[in-house]
């Protein structure tokens, strides 16, 4: 830009209020940056060596100089992933013995205390089936609460559990360190579907032979067996007669474990 001549720059009218700084008969005239030009104030000012013309600019609004000084704001708070919890951290974070939590996916998930209903079901099938199992020789049967490791970030606690002789080695001291063989849920009130969709894929994936899931309301079980490493189901009725593969000669109809109150 020449030197001594009238220069203008028109930007947006809303952004700018005219101003005049002098343009001098320099050979390269010294330009105020955007922020230095918002503390001059409108007027023209003679030129310091005498030179009647003016370069007359707009001075930029703060609102302006906001938009496009994306340095001069503040810095935003970068987002944070949630950590997560592997099983050393929900042992630490939960209480001792308690079998009110879980670990989903890294996530400690909270499970409310189960009916008598829901008790007597299972403890009546536990104990049936380790009656079984133990004159059989075919392995052992646990029940809740009892951590099952899965992996570093799936720990669960099934309500009944097998593990055959052949797979001792996974009992643990303190927990089951691998997936058993035989496992059966039963349906609580504050069993969401996503945490059973979650326990349905973590036994699949990880390989459980046999999983009954029973429902209590609708008094029907479904058996989802393991086959070329995906669940194939079926749904019995509390009187129909389930035959179980990982039990080997196990058959039980639920309705004769559903006791009635004393």
């Amino acid at each position: 830009m020449r030197t001594g001549s009238l220069r203008e720059w028109k930007p947006a009218e809303e952004h700018f209020p005219l101003f005049s700084i002098p343009a001098g008969n320099l050979s390269s005239p010294r330009w105020f940056s955007l922020r230095e030009c918002r503390h001059i104030k409108c007027g023209r000012v003679p030129c310091g060596n005498g030179n009647p013309y003016f370069c007359q600019i707009k001075a930029p609004s703060a609102k302006y100089l906001d938009m496009i000084s994306p340095a001069a704001e503040p810095a935003r708070p970068f987002k944070t992933r949630k950590k997560r919890l592997t099983y050393e951290d929900y042992v630490r974070l939960t209480p001792p013995d308690s079998g009110n939590y879980e670990l989903h996916d890294g996530k400690i998930i909270f499970m409310a205390s189960p009916t008598p209903h829901h008790r007597r079901l299972a403890l009546n099938l536990s104990r049936k089936m380790a009656d079984f199992a133990e004159n059989h020789q075919s392995g052992e049967v646990f029940i809740a609460p009892l951590d099952t490791l899965f992996d570093r970030f799936n720990t669960l606690q099934p309500d009944v559990l097998f593990i055959s002789k052949e797979r001792k080695d996974i009992i643990g001291e303190k927990k089951i360190e691998a997936a058993p063989d035989l496992v059966v849920e039963i349906l609580s009130a504050g069993n969401t579907r996503k945490e059973m969709l979650h326990k349905k894929h973590t036994y699949e994936a990880f390989g459980v032979r046999e999983y009954w899931l029973i429902n209590l309301d609708k008094e029907t079980v479904t058996q989802y067996m393991l086959r070329d490493e995906e669940f194939e189901s079926q749904r019995f009725s509390f009187n129909d007669e389930i035959v179980s593969e990982a039990l080997p000669g196990y058959k039980v109809r639920m309705s004769s474990m559903v006791a009635k109150e004393i």
